[in-house]
């Protein structure tokens, strides 16, 4: 019986009122894909750490000093690139925010 007196004041609702719920479920779902992909990231970069840790483990064992200088190097590189990514992300999201609905 309640159900029907709203009836009339929800068809009298404009159409941007009624689709605000599912514009928040997509902001919702767009804030936890980036948390599950910065926790993939952090993951990544842990195993990145782990295999660096063994990569240089097994160069003082069995190369030379040139390999040694070219991991070295390899590491730099690494680090540039997630520089780049971390600077990608902060864009990404900065775009997002200066959009009609943004995750914070």
């Amino acid at each position: 019986m309640r159900l029907l007196l709203l009836l009339p004041f929800l068809a009298a609702l404009p159409a941007s009122a009624q689709a605000v719920r599912p514009a928040a479920r997509a902001v919702v779902a767009d804030c936890r894909e980036d948390v599950r992909d910065r926790a993939e990231d952090r993951r990544d970069r842990r195993e990145d750490v782990r295999d660096r840790r063994e990569d240089v483990r097994d160069a003082r064992r069995y190369t030379g000093p040139l390999d040694r200088v070219e991991d070295v190097w390899d590491r730099r590189e690494d680090r540039r690139d997630r520089r780049e990514d971390v600077r990608d992300r902060r864009e990404d999201r900065r775009d997002r925010r200066r959009g009609p609905v943004g995750c914070s």
